[in-house]
């Protein structure tokens, strides 16, 4: 058993064995229990059985779950053992998606539910797992789902690389063809369940996504990754109006994360400020736009709603026919605020960026700080630093327009 904690997967492996086995003996001990051919001597040595594979499974699951001390680059114990037992169960199961719609729990919220809070875990589970959407998808309870995929992508627990890797896993596999979903259920409780957790997942990514919102643009190279393709699922992600606030709450701490420690080279520092004014400018243009489509969609949802009772199959008069239409548009007009939005959000837009100016101007005089740049007894920072500090204000002021740019393009 030692030996086998050092092949975590053949560990697990066995532990869903002998779960099966139990199972089996389960069942042929309670047929003869009421059958005919009952004796009570092999009753007795089969319930004997059965114990003994609980008892070895039990320990099994004691290895599986122990703290091994295994470094980064070996799988996690635990991780191993979920996947496999999810695995196991996909096979014999494909329509998992059709049991996340369904107001029982699944075998995915009973796995997920005590590792889910555990960053090593979770994020050694999503690295480690081949078929990504059941761990987006599968639970009935999304609570889970988060959990498993905040503390898998944490920056305080998480390098970039991983977190790189993770998230654009995730978006692809939210915004990508869905194969996988054949299983799905055809009730409509269950069609209705179906979109909550669609839903739901897509306001999950605007958090998971809010700190390192910087690496889908300006930052896009250390993700390894094309800043096009990140611009795009950026905007897919601000769709959803949950997940375009979360992004646009989370701007200031991604700013800091990106700042908090800057590259000793100067031509590397300053580029890489220019990276995050980027940044700055395609995320704020891309939540503007997205404030101004969510309001010409709820009016053009309004003038629908309205213009109803003018498409029912009750004649009117002639002149009264004509006047129905006009006072349709007149009242949903009334209705329509996009104008008043699209005024107020390009307001916002200066407004944060020069709020995230200010922010910026502190991380870098703090980073210049650490980094021995200014002197800690005078507090006073030299020439060159003083250019930089106007360089980082200016940048987000009036470089970020590039950003801006370059967002408007891809849309």
């Amino acid at each position: 058993m030692s030996y086998l904690a050092f092949e975590p997967e053949r560990l697990a492996a066995m532990y869903t064995s002998l779960q099966k086995l139990s199972d089996q003996l389960q069942v042929v001990v309670h047929r003869l229990k009421f059958s005919f051919l009952y004796l009570p001597e092999v009753h007795g040595q089969l319930h004997d059985c059965r114990s003994l594979i609980e008892s070895q499974q039990i320990i099994v699951g004691n290895v599986l779950k122990s703290d091994l001390n295994f470094s980064d680059m070996v799988p996690s114990p635990i991780a191993m053992g979920i996947r496999c037992r999810l695995d196991d169960w996909l096979k014999h199961n494909p329509g998992w998606w059709a049991e996340a719609t369904h107001p029982q729990a699944t075998l995915i919220d009973e796995l997920l539910r005590p590792v889910a809070n555990d960053p090593h875990v979770a994020g050694k589970l999503i690295d480690d797992t081949s078929f990504l959407p059941p761990l987006i998808y599968g639970a009935h309870d999304t609570a889970i789902i988060a959990k498993l995929w905040l503390s898998a992508t944490d920056p305080r627990t998480t390098t970039i690389h991983l977190a790189g890797q993770r998230i654009i896993r995730l978006v692809r596999a939210v915004f990508e063809e869905h194969d996988w979903n054949d299983g799905i259920a055809p009730t409509w409780n269950d069609l209705i369940d179906q979109r909550r957790i669609e839903t739901e997942v897509k306001e999950l990514l605007g958090l998971v996504i809010a700190p390192w919102q910087m690496q889908f643009s300006g930052l896009a190279h250390q993700w390894n990754w094309d800043a096009q393709e990140g611009l795009v699922r950026l905007r897919d992600v601000a769709r959803s109006r949950s997940a375009a606030l979360a992004l646009a709450n989370g701007l200031a701490n991604s700013l800091l994360l990106n700042l908090r420690v800057l590259p000793l080279s100067k031509q590397l520092r300053l580029q890489h400020i220019d990276d995050v004014a980027f940044s700055i400018g395609s995320s704020t243009e891309i939540f503007q736009r997205a404030k101004i489509d969510h309001a010409e969609f709820q009016a053009s949802y309004i003038e629908a709603l309205l213009s109803l009772p003018s498409l029912s199959p009750i004649r009117v008069p002639w002149p009264l026919s004509l006047a129905v239409p006009q006072a349709t548009r007149s009242l949903a007009q009334v209705f329509d605020d996009s104008d008043e939005i699209t005024k107020s959000s390009a307001i916002d837009k200066i407004n944060s960026r020069e709020a995230l100016a200010a922010i910026a101007y502190s991380a870098v005089w703090v980073s210049a700080l650490s980094q021995g740049r200014i002197n800690e007894q005078t507090l006073e920072p030299p020439a060159e630093v003083q250019l930089e500090l106007q360089h980082t204000f200016d940048s987000i002021i009036n470089q970020a327009d590039k950003g801006e740019l370059s967002a408007i393009i891809n849309d």
